[in-house]
């Protein structure tokens, strides 16, 4: 097996706010992302190449053995074929050729012939009769996908090794996994390999929107996207305590390094904490509420023994609410009905927010019963805007199949199946609500896939 090198064709960026980490040209790709096969159909790559409007998206050619079919299915073929993902073979035909964004509307024909820039050398010219038997768009993908397998299965033929430093213009690299040194035995060069680097993060590390709880493959812990961070929970019951196992979206971990760590969410909803300085608290959602007095803390029933540490800095994380005095009769929030109107409120921490559903009570509370209350007690809330569905949500109305995810109290919409499919979503978890009910959210930006914000 010929050494096979890059066609120096170099692709024009976009700029990646996304990717906080800078390159590591030790770890370029994943041995798992490199390998994941399956994880496009021929339909998805099919709609990867219209969303991107790819000249590839209508274009046909021979594949390998000469029978002419589109471009999707030549590259679902390859990737099956060599048990490479054809997430990598899309990024690299971008990187060679540009052939999938921000290139000509109408590619060369030299361009399709050479897509991947397989057996193609440093210096070599594309007339020369020993590639052309590798010339043509479905033997180039089938080419680039087929040597990303050999070097995958036959490592010690390579110079390129894991854990064997080599100098690669001027840098000293040692790759970490297979999947790196593949990239520097295609390509030995650092730009071309930072080049992938990008386009592949750009395209398939997801930004996922506040609320969204993450895990990443074969990982037990479970995180919450909040203020763009990722939050560990510290054990399955306190996020137990607040989602649902069902809501939980499983990622490469690669994606959750994209996001700083936050504080590690240590308590469950509800429970009691002391702080370092001794005064005892309510924790309800993201609210701390103080107990005005060790009185008032034993008036409502509780009992000492039920109070865990807490930190300064694990209390920073939460909301100051008011004090918990006798006069607070609901200390945990409940949803309260009007004896003259029979209008809903959740009332907490003083205030009283209106409820326009029973939607939005459900996805709130898991067991909250509504209870009547006297006008006058009801007067005495301050009122404050109405109820919201939780982040991380999914909603539609009745009869209108637009979908949204709630992030940051607003509705933000889903454009496409693909996007919804492509974020790791699940249509189970749709919720189908009033008009009304979706109204009070404001509209935010919408959900791109392959967004990097």
């Amino acid at each position: 097996m010929k050494k096979l090198l890059a066609v120096a064709f170099l692709l024009v960026l976009l700029p990646s706010p996304l990717l906080a980490a800078t390159f590591n040209p030790n770890n370029i790709l994943s041995d798992h992302e490199l390998m994941d096969y399956t994880s496009m159909g021929r339909d998805a790559i099919q709609q990867f190449l219209e969303a991107k409007k790819s000249f590839l998206a209508k274009f046909t050619a021979p594949d390998l053995n000469e029978v002419t079919m589109n471009a999707a299915q030549i590259i679902f073929n390859a990737a099956t074929t060599a048990r490479i993902n054809p997430k990598y073979i899309l990024a690299l035909l971008q990187k060679e050729q540009s052939l999938i964004e921000h290139g000509p509307t109408n590619p060369s024909q030299s361009r399709l012939d050479w897509a991947t820039g397989y057996a193609v050398c440093d210096g070599c010219s594309t007339d020369d009769p020993l590639p052309q038997k590798y010339k043509g768009f479905g033997k180039q993908v089938d080419g680039g996908a087929g040597a990303n397998r050999f070097y995958f299965d036959n490592p010690g033929k390579f110079n390129f090794r894991v854990g064997v430093t080599s100098q690669v213009d001027g840098t000293a690299v040692t790759p970490e996994n297979q999947a790196t040194a593949n990239q520097y035995i295609y390509t030995p060069h650092l730009h071309g390999n930072e080049n992938l680097w990008k386009i592949w993060n750009r395209w398939w590390n997801r930004k996922y929107p506040n609320g969204v709880v993450l895990q990443a493959k074969d990982a037990p812990e479970l995180w919450l996207i909040r203020d763009s961070m990722r939050h560990r929970f510290a054990s399955k019951s306190i996020f137990a305590s607040r989602h649902n196992q069902t809501e939980v979206i499983t990622v490469e971990p690669a994606e959750l390094q994209n996001y700083d760590e936050g504080a590690a969410i240590k308590f469950s909803n509800y429970s009691l904490v002391k702080s370092e300085r001794g005064m005892t608290f309510l924790l309800v959602d993201e609210t701390k509420r103080p107990f005005l007095s060790d009185k008032i803390f034993r008036q409502f029933g509780y009992h000492p023994d039920e109070v865990l540490t807490a930190t300064d800095d694990e209390l920073n994380e939460y909301k100051n609410g008011r004090f918990i005095s006798e006069a607070d009769i609901y200390p945990l929030g409940a949803v309260v009905k009007s004896p003259v109107s029979g209008e809903l409120y959740y009332v907490h921490n003083g205030e009283k927010a209106p409820v326009v559903s029973e939607a939005i009570i459900k996805n709130n509370f898991r067991k909250q019963k509504v209870l009547t209350i006297s006008a006058d007690e009801l007067q005495s809330f301050k009122l404050v805007k109405a109820l919201k569905f939780r982040d991380g949500s999914l909603v539609k109305a009745t009869e209108d199949p637009a979908v949204y995810v709630i992030s940051d109290g607003m509705k933000r919409p889903i454009p496409s199946e693909a996007t919804f499919l492509g974020m790791g979503w699940k249509w189970g978890n749709v919720q189908t609500v009033d008009r009304l009910s979706l109204m009070i959210h404001p509209t935010g930006s919408k959900i791109e896939l392959n967004q990097v914000n």
